[in-house]
């Protein structure tokens, strides 16, 4: 890529971008929607060094007509014209003097210009590719904002590290870190904060709905799982989640019953361990709780032969603030007595793992497949002909890659949030939560 800074015409002093030929609009030629032209107009820009903006459009009978993608240069910032004495709709507060803020608008007229055709589809009628000043360096190309998308690929790291209590921040640093610069990731931090915002306020959307797919997943992949919901309209807010955790055979914390309920009563508890005696058919024989007087009762009505015990981490807790005197820790004795008894795994219970759309988990399992040139470098370490071999390789699918991407389908942003997310928005439920 080399930008042409030569005059072509002395009188205009217009500067025109040489590009790849398969990356530059040519009258006449069709899109299917607007996006894929926009996509394909900034695609040019970015090798040909110059940012986008979306113009207007006309509209008719609500189709849309025409629409323009200009240079984002075009124009000229309109001036501000005040009287700082006058008063504001007849009140008596003045006009206040504004920041004088720069522009970089120019008056650049670069721009293409698309018309609607027949069976639904949008084609270039006009190209203007000269510019009236310089165009943006390759090395500062990651700063110009048409250009700062994050990729699916980027999106799915973004959230999948959120999952592990990593923030989109702490996210753009290891990204950053692993493609070797800012300059190779696109998007800023700003970006990925954003990105984190609007999945989260999607996720509120459907929430309900979502635990509900995924459970009904791990049904049909588990057998003798099983589930219940009811929606309930009376009770909307400052509901009570319960969750049930067991210790399987490596020791470790399994989530095996989670439950909402709508208040801390002896009833509701009761009501809680039946359906898990139901579901379970055993009870279990050592129930850890904190010091909770209605869970107290519940359980010894419940569960008799049970053996109740109150959580460590809280006596040490209380007793710290309650205590005169400076506790650390009790002594090994007194808690290996406590606690002496034979607690056996339920054996029924197993990790809970997400179940979501399968077209969008299997993008996940191959893009993982896919991920191996680090593996590949170890490989060829020593031999630095084969390693530019598969250099090569990769080169020419990234190329067909580039000329075939503007005729695929786009996701709207809600659809790559569910797909992200792994939830099938065509099959949700219903739920008033």
């Amino acid at each position: 890529m080399y930008y042409d800074h030569q005059v072509s015409n002395p009188s205009s002093d217009l500067v025109i971008p040489q590009v790849n030929a398969y990356c530059k609009p040519v009258k006449g030629m069709v899109f299917e929607y607007v996006d894929h032209a926009y996509d394909f107009y900034c695609e040019y820009a970015k090798k040909a060094g110059f940012c986008v903006r979306k113009r207007g459009s006309y509209m008719n009978d609500g189709l849309l007509k025409s629409k323009y993608f200009t240079c984002s240069k075009e124009g000229h910032k309109p001036a501000n014209s005040y009287d700082s004495m006058a008063e504001k709709d007849g009140s008596n507060k003045p006009y206040y003097k504004r920041r004088k803020r720069p522009t970089i608008r120019c008056g650049c007229r670069a721009q293409i210009f698309l018309k609607y055709v027949d069976d639904l589809r949008f084609e270039i009628n006009d190209f203007v590719k000269g510019h009236n000043h310089e165009m943006v360096d390759a090395n500062d190309m990651h700063f110009v904002r048409s250009h700062r998308k994050l990729t699916h690929v980027q999106q799915d790291i973004i959230y999948e590290m959120s999952t592990l209590n990593l923030g989109p921040v702490k996210a753009f640093n290891i990204k950053r870190t692993k493609y070797g610069g800012f300059e190779e990731i696109g998007p800023t931090k700003d970006d990925c904060k954003n990105f984190k915002h609007n999945l989260t306020c999607y996720i509120g959307e459907y929430d309900a709905e979502m635990v509900v797919q995924r459970l009904s997943g791990k049904k049909n992949y588990c057998d003798g799982y099983s589930f219940e919901y009811t929606v309930n309209t009376n009770v909307l807010y400052n509901m009570v989640f319960v969750p049930f955790t067991a210790i399987d055979n490596h020791c470790r914390n399994v989530t095996v019953i989670d439950a909402l309920l709508s208040s801390e009563s002896i009833e509701s508890y009761s009501w809680l361990l039946k359906v898990f005696l139901d579901f379970f058919g055993i009870a279990p024989k050592v129930v850890v709780t904190d010091q909770d007087s209605a869970m107290k009762q519940a359980i010894s009505m419940v569960l008799p032969n049970s053996r109740y015990r109150l959580c460590m981490w809280h006596i040490m807790k209380k007793l710290a603030d309650k205590a005169v005197w400076r506790v650390t820790r009790f002594p090994k004795k007194y808690m290996v007595d406590s606690w002496k008894i034979d607690v056996g795994v339920n054996p029924r219970t197993a990790p809970i793992s997400s179940f979501g759309n399968d077209k969008f988990l299997k993008v996940k399992e191959i893009s993982r497949e896919i991920t191996s040139g680090e593996y590949l470098i170890n490989s060829y370490v020593t031999d630095v002909d084969e390693l530019i071999k598969v250099r090569d390789q990769i080169n020419i699918m990234v190329k067909k890659a580039d000329e075939t991407k503007y005729k695929r389908t786009h996701l709207s942003k809600r659809d790559m949030f569910a797909a992200i997310l792994g939830y099938d928005q065509s099959s949700s439920v219903c739920l008033v939560v």
